[in-house]
């Protein structure tokens, strides 16, 4: 049982590992020194995880990637859209 604690409690910080720079770029409106490949391969890593967890039937390790999954996906969203205003302005 404890090990499963250890399980959760990972998946409560990789949840949250990611979104103070995804309140970052929402305060900021800018998108400017973000290296948007951190978030690409982020992204992808976490997805791959999610099929792994998902393929082995650990629901631990798929439950640990779909935050940073979503928030990774949110911020390259932001990263598209913030830095074409970037550029227009």
């Amino acid at each position: 049982m404890s090990v499963e604690i250890l399980g959760y409690a990972a998946i409560c910080f990789s949840a949250c590992a990611s979104i103070p720079q995804l309140y970052q770029i929402i305060k900021t409106k800018t998108v400017r020194d973000l290296n948007p490949y951190f978030f690409v391969l982020d992204f992808f890593a976490c997805l791959m995880y999610i099929i792994y967890g998902i393929l082995i039937k650990n629901y631990i390790v798929m439950g640990s990637s779909i935050m940073p999954f979503v928030n990774s996906f949110i911020i390259i969203i932001l990263w598209i859209y913030y830095r074409k205003q970037t550029i227009v302005e």
